[in-house]
């Protein structure tokens, strides 16, 4: 009669359809099981959020839902999902219930493994197989592993997975442990935790989620890398605090940068870059062929850079080696993908991101719509004495890095998204009357197009009507 929704932390048991609850919520995965008991399946989805049971023996996710009314002339919700669609799912079948199999096997399935390519040449101290930290109990998930917030140790987030008590649970790291604490959440203090030599032990009840913050026996030997911090040669005004935004217009941008989410120093991609101060006359550097004096030994030189009106393809030189970069403007999107309503098609930029603004200053105020976003730039420059800036000045600069490294490490996966190949002909798209003339070929479950599109409050189509198993829409009334 049930079937079970993940909720991220935790799950919910939910009964067949109704005429009143006819699609669900769940996370990244439902479950349903046979009434025996003896077994059942479960589907796993990457992006997709709405599923139903209308009966006993049937699961469904919605894949794509497109309504037939566009709801306001500003939301233009007919226009969703319109044009090119990417997602993923998996089919998991197992014995009894969810708890054998589903939480494990969906985590895989959301987490690829990841590769790295690199040209180093050392052994390095690592074996051929190598765990950060491992658990004695397939009914606890590690969720969260990252930096703490003060830099002052690595918080490792768990959760019970099958809604039972979990005792004895044994967290292991490669190395051992100094400290252990209990945090909360936000990171906060809230015990010791019981930790031996590199292992805590703990207890779960269902459900449950523990932070703990830990910190690890340093290495010995530290990675020969080295990173210097360039000061650069500001020669405009381009941040504003609050009381002083009307007085500042960044070089053709049509605004200023937020002082306020400015700290003195920021760290991305593994790069740390030192901000510029904004309370300075000058505090951001337009390129107008000045020359920068790169650091002895340096391999790499990374910049923290946009340009103010449209992508700029420009050239920087070290010493007399030209170096050709596509350098992003500040207030375009990172990427779109197909928008129906305005005809633009999918792009994404291959670039990473630096330092991300949530909102710009204007003399007329803030301007909360228009984030900014400024990029890293790699240019190699190794043997290099000098670097000398394109002479454009729509390109900005906000710092500048410098890295000795004696080997050099990439993804070979890809962990963004990629815009797809070619146009899509939005033309192409059939007036809702088309659609539904196609009535014995696709399903429905829910909706009242012909409601909908008369502007009437009749009783349309019946659910599981056969129309389309795409379209769902709602009556006003329904809103």
């Amino acid at each position: 009669r049930t079937a079970t929704y993940d909720l991220g932390l935790g799950v919910i048991r939910r009964e067949t359809n109704t005429d009143r609850l006819y699609e669900v919520p769940a996370q990244k995965w439902a479950n349903i099981t046979a009434g025996s008991g003896e077994y059942g399946v479960s589907i796993f989805t990457d992006c997709k959020y709405g599923w139903d049971k209308p009966a006993g023996n049937t699961l469904r996710l919605s894949c794509i839902h497109t309504p037939a009314g566009a709801f306001t002339k500003e939301a233009r919700q007919d226009l969703q999902d319109i044009g090119r669609n990417r997602f993923a799912f998996a089919i998991f079948s197992h014995n009894g219930e969810f708890e054998n199999g589903t939480q494990l096997q969906n985590e895989l399935f959301q987490k690829n493994l990841i590769a790295f390519q690199t040209n180093a040449r050392n052994a390095g101290a690592l074996t051929d197989s190598f765990s950060f930290a491992q658990l004695n109990t397939d009914g606890v998930l590690i969720k969260a592993v990252k930096l703490a917030e003060k830099k002052d140790g690595i918080i490792v987030r768990l959760t019970e997975a099958n809604g039972k008590d979990q005792h004895g649970v044994k967290l292991q790291f490669y190395k051992d442990i100094m400290s252990a604490e209990n945090v909360l959440a936000s990171e906060e203090f809230i015990s010791k935790a019981a930790a031996n030599a590199n292992t805590i032990c703990f207890d779960l009840a269902p459900f449950e989620v523990k932070s703990f913050k830990i910190r690890l026996q340093p290495y010995a030997q530290k990675a020969r890398e080295t990173q210097t911090k360039i000061d650069l040669p500001t020669n405009a005004k381009g941040f504003t605090f609050n009381e002083d935004m009307r007085n500042v217009i960044l070089q053709g941008g049509g605004c200023s940068l937020p002082a306020e989410q400015v700290r003195p120093a920021i760290t991305a991609m593994g790069i740390t870059f030192k901000m510029p101060d904004t309370r300075g006359v000058n505090d951001v550097t337009v390129a107008r062929g000045q020359r920068i004096q790169i650091p002895a030994g340096a391999t790499k030189l990374y910049l923290l850079a946009a340009s103010t009106l449209t992508d700029e393809e420009v050239s920087f030189f070290a010493d007399s080696k030209e170096i050709q970069k596509r350098v992003h403007a500040f207030k375009e999107e990172i990427g779109i993908w197909d928008r129906a309503d305005t005809k633009e098609q999918a792009y994404i930029k291959d670039v990473n991101v630096g330092i991300a603004f949530t909102h710009t200053h204007h003399p007329e105020g803030d301007l909360i719509n228009s984030k900014a976003y400024f990029y890293i730039y790699e240019l190699p420059v190794k043997g290099k004495r000098t670097l000398t800036l394109p002479e454009n000045n729509k390109i900005i600069l906000l710092a500048a890095t410098a890295v000795s490294r004696f080997s050099d490490t990439t993804l070979a996966t890809q962990l963004t998204d990629s815009a797809p190949e070619g146009a899509f002909a939005f033309n192409a798209i059939p007036p809702i009357d088309k659609i539904k003339d196609r009535t014995q070929r696709v399903m429905i479950r829910a909706g009242k197009i012909e409601d909908q599109r008369d502007n009437g409050r009749g009783k349309g189509f019946k659910r599981d009507n056969p129309i389309t198993n795409i379209i769902r829409s709602y009556t006003k009334s329904e809103w």
